[in-house]
């Protein structure tokens, strides 16, 4: 990613000193970002590059001013533990939010950086994509979702994601529709 940082002005490196969690890293991404087009995609490569063109067009066409990636949509079938629970989740979400969502959850979105100019982003790890679902719902902002292909990796391949993960985005589905 150096290398292409160095070839292409527009792209910028930004490090944390340590990792302080998915949803700092966003926010500190959100706050150097220009006005214009931003995708959110996770660098675990579970999801196709490939499909951020699929992500974009919506924006692009003015259908919409933000794209959720829907992991279900795209054919992913398997009913682990974490699909089930992120079903679950997804459709309480979608009761709360009175609108179809099939997968809150899943890290590709793209939206035009004017979405966010009047959310305020709190959460640092993986409540981020709960809370920012919400806000978006919340603010009435325009989103339609698209298929996206998913490979899941394990906990042994790195998957970060944990139990006590699960039970504060539950929490965090709750505080921000209710309190925040």
């Amino acid at each position: 990613m150096e290398l292409l940082a160095l070839e292409d002005p527009c792209i910028k490196i930004i490090n944390h000193s340590s990792n302080k969690g998915k949803g700092a890293s966003i926010q500190s991404a959100l706050k150097e970002a220009s006005d214009g087009l931003i995708v959110l995609g996770d660098a675990d490569m579970e999801l196709n590059p490939h499909d951020i063109i699929k992500l974009i067009n919506p924006i692009l066409t003015g259908e919409v001013d933000f794209v959720n990636g829907s992991r279900y949509m795209g054919g992913y079938t398997k009913t682990n533990f974490r699909a089930i629970v992120n079903k679950i989740y997804t459709l309480f979400f979608s009761f709360l939010v009175l609108k179809k969502v099939t997968d809150f959850a899943c890290g590709y979105k793209a939206f035009k950086s004017t979405c966010l100019k009047n959310i305020n982003l709190k959460e640092n790890r993986f409540c981020i994509e709960a809370e920012l679902m919400m806000k978006i719902c919340k603010n009435n902002i325009s989103f339609k979702e698209v298929a996206v292909n998913y490979t899941q990796r394990t906990s042994k391949q790195g998957k970060k994601l944990t139990n006590t993960d699960a039970i504060r985005i539950l929490f965090s589905i709750i505080k921000y529709r209710f309190v925040d």
